[in-house]
């Protein structure tokens, strides 16, 4: 119980101070993010909200299905499963 009640002291410490300590930090991400947000497509905006399923060792055929979604869905990101590191960066 004490053991959390100083993680909670820890994070809620850290979320007070973060607004001020990095206030100019973050204006300048956020004006990246919404430059490139507002450069989106409805269509892409929804794909980044998606990520999809991969597997390395599926063969070519789930190879190019990966490559359409991604090119032409802009999904937000691969959860690579089985195959070797080696064809999952491959994939990537």
């Amino acid at each position: 119980m004490l053991q959390l009640k100083v993680l909670l002291s820890v994070v809620l410490g850290f979320l007070l101070l973060t607004p001020q300590a990095y206030s100019q930090d973050i204006s300048k991400e956020q004006h990246w993010v919404d430059s490139i947000y507002s450069a989106m497509s409805d269509g892409e905006r929804i794909g980044q909200l998606f990520m999809i399923r991969a597997h390395s060792n599926k063969g070519k055929e789930h190879e190019e299905r990966l490559e359409d979604l991604v090119q032409n869905h802009q999904v937000g990101g691969l959860c690579l499963f089985q195959g070797t590191p080696d064809k999952q960066a491959q994939i990537t």
